[in-house]
C-alpha cells in the first residue's frame, strides 16, 4: 500500500484526507513543516500533501527543502492552500508537482492523487 503524507496545520483538513485516502493508501500526519521534515526522513512516503501556510516551517520552505534533497527530490508534493492562484504558483515555483485550493472537494484530492502515484 502506497504511504501518504499530509503536512497541515488544521486538524480538519488532515481528518479529511484519512477519511478520504485512507481505504487506498496508508495515510500518516505531521500537525507543522518541521515535523513533517522529520517524518518524511523516517518513513519515505510515496506523496505528500502540503499545506503552505503554516507556523515554525512555512510549506513553501518545506517542499524547497524536500525538492532540493536527491534523497527527497522524486516525492510527489501537492500544494494545499487557502492563499488562492498567487500562493499555489509560489509553490509551485518551488518544483510541487500539482495544487489544491481550498476548500476542495473529496473527488479532486483523489484525482489529484491518483494521478500523481499511478502515473505509468
Amino acid at each position: 500500500m502506497k504511504k501518504i503524507l499530509i503536512i497541515d496545520d488544521e486538524e480538519d483538513i488532515r481528518e479529511l484526507v484519512k477519511i478520504t485516502l485512507g481505504t487506498k493508501y496508508e495515510v500518516i500526519e505531521a500537525y507543522d513543516g518541521l515535523s513533517g521534515l522529520d517524518i518524511v526522513k523516517d518513513e519515505k512516503p510515496d506523496l505528500i500533501l502540503l499545506d503552505m501556510m503554516m507556523p515554525i516551517v512555512s510549506g513553501t520552505d518545506v517542499c524547497k527543502r524536500l525538492k532540493s534533497s536527491p534523497d527527497t527530490a522524486n516525492i510527489p508534493i501537492v500544494i494545499i492552500t487557502a492563499g488562492g492562484i498567487e500562493a499555489a504558483m509560489k509553490g509551485m515555483s518551488e518544483k510541487a508537482d500539482q495544487f489544491l485550493i481550498k476548500p476542495f472537494t473529496t473527488d479532486q484530492i483523489e484525482e489529484k492523487v491518483d494521478k500523481l502515484l499511478n502515473k505509468s
